[in-house]
Parts: structure tokens; sequence; C-alpha cells
């Protein structure tokens, strides 16, 4: 192990490092280095240090690890900390580690625990794409129970059913996308039943109001004759 690699990890001045370093590594003749086991056990006993992880690293490594009982612990106990839509270097959220992991249980409690269903990485893959892509069919399902956008696109203006290679996912997501064209064709006819009723109703009152005036008029126009014809005779 390197001196700068172990400087990383335990914080003690560059000298120490080197006193233990000679204190417990032989040199043989033929250059080799030998590192005691007493290396580690300094570290972990008598220097008494610690290497820590940020609680996002951690949520993240154990959706990996598909431990769904340490991922419960963690979201109880360090909710407040965890920032459970964090993205690493390529865009990818716990939410994306759960769905390659094909972790179903951990999918529902990072949604529960205020997901981005809809995330996207660096290269447009949300979620519901990961789960077509890899053939998940059960977590397609429940992101698309959860919402998911089955019209999101990726930088290659793919949909997820464009990605799906498993028969399964792709009925689920054809059955989605024609549920969502006939909702929109029925609130579309139903504004425009609304909107024809409105406008009927707008043409009644007008009509209406003409009338009214019309009487009015005719009212205005006998009074002022009567006057008139009063003031002849």
């Amino acid at each position: 192990m390197p001196l700068f690699v172990l400087k990383q990890f335990v914080d003690i001045s560059f000298s120490e490092t080197v006193n233990y370093f000679r204190k417990w590594i032989q040199v043989e003749s033929s250059g080799t280095l030998h590192v005691c086991g007493e290396i580690f056990h300094w570290m972990s006993n008598d220097i008494k240090r610690r290497i820590s992880f940020s609680a996002d690293s951690v949520l993240t490594a154990v959706v990996q690890d598909a431990d769904t009982t340490e991922l419960v612990r963690i979201l109880n106990n360090y909710g407040d900390e965890i920032r459970v839509n964090q993205v690493n270097h390529v865009g990818l959220t716990a939410l994306h580690h759960g769905v390659l992991s094909n972790n179903l249980d951990a999918v529902k409690l990072l949604l529960c625990n205020g997901a981005n269903i809809n995330a996207q990485d660096i290269h447009g893959f949300s979620p519901l794409h990961t789960a077509a892509a890899c053939g998940f069919t059960q977590i397609a399902s429940l992101l698309v129970l959860y919402g998911a956008d089955v019209f999101s696109l990726t930088m290659q203006k793919e949909m997820p059913i464009d990605v799906a290679k498993d028969i399964g996912v792709i009925r689920l997501l054809s059955e989605e996308m024609r549920r969502h064209f006939h909702q929109e064709l029925f609130l579309t006819a139903f504004v425009c039943r609304k909107a024809s009723d409105v406008w009927t109703l707008v043409k009644q009152h007008a009509l209406r109001l003409v009338d009214d005036f019309m009487q009015m008029m005719i009212q205005l126009w006998k009074r002022h004759r009567t006057k008139h014809e009063n003031k002849q005779e």
C-alpha cells in the first residue's frame, strides 16, 4: 500500500506514517515489501481512528447489495441526512441502482421516501427505461403504478417501450400508453362537450338579454309617443 494512500484514510502526519511503516514493514533483499497484519491492527485499535462515509454513499451501497433490512434501518435513522435523489458521476440515483439490482422492495422503499420516479441519468434513462431495458416486468409494473412517465425520452429520443426487450414489459407499456391516449381523448371529448354546453347557455342568455333589451326599447318608445300625442292635444 503506497504511503499517500494510507495518508488519505488516516489523519496523521506523513512522518508518523513513515515511522509506523518502518516499524511494521520488513524489506527483503529482493526488495519485496511484506506488510505485517499488525499495521491494520494499529490502524483500528492503537490510533482509534475510523473511516466514515456519507449517508448518500452508504444508501447507494446498501441498495446495490440488496440489503433491505439495512436499507430500512438507514432510512429510519438517517432520513434527514440522506439525499435520496443524489446522483453519481453518470447521473444514476439510488432508485436507478435499485432497479438495476432488480430489488423490488428497495424500489418500493425509495419511492415511499421521496425518490424521483422520473429522474434521468446523463443519457436520459429514467428508472422505467432501465427496468424496460433489463426486462424487469415487476419493477416496471410498480413504476407505472407509481406514475412513471411512459413517454419519457432519452437523449436518443427513445421511450421506455423502444428499449424494452421482454414481451411482458412491452405489453405492460403498450397498455399504459393506450390508457393514456384513451384518457386524453375522453378528456378532450368531455371538454369539447362542456364547451359546447357552455356556448349554448351563453347564446341562450345573450338572446334573452337582447329580447329584454328590445322589449324595454319598445316600452320606452310607446311612452315617448304617448307623451308626444298628449302634448299635441
